[in-house]
């Protein structure tokens, strides 16, 4: 099973585990719940610690290489509601 980092905390995990947020050739960002979407990636850990962290944009920015939107922070903050708050084991 291919592994994937966390661009948040670091911590490597399966990629099934993780949430891919996806830089669209357009330019937009996309959550990409199954991963199929063309475009560069960055993964993060479903933990409503990490997805808040990412929501923040620094991660997700320095990742793609493009400043994250207030509607794209809105959406991760939407997604990190209701996921468990439990801290990521980093550098598993």
């Amino acid at each position: 099973m291919p592994l994937r980092r966390c661009v948040v905390c670091g911590a490597q995990r399966p990629k099934a585990e993780l949430v891919r947020i996806v830089r669209l050739p357009e330019g937009g960002l996309a959550i990409d719940a199954p991963p199929k979407e063309p475009g560069r990636g960055a993964y993060v850990c479903r933990a409503q610690t990490c997805l808040d962290q990412a929501a923040k944009g620094r991660a997700i920015h320095r990742s793609l290489e493009r400043p994250v939107t207030e509607d794209e922070s809105r959406r991760l903050r939407e997604l990190a509601q209701g996921l468990p708050a439990g801290e990521p084991d980093a550098g598993s």
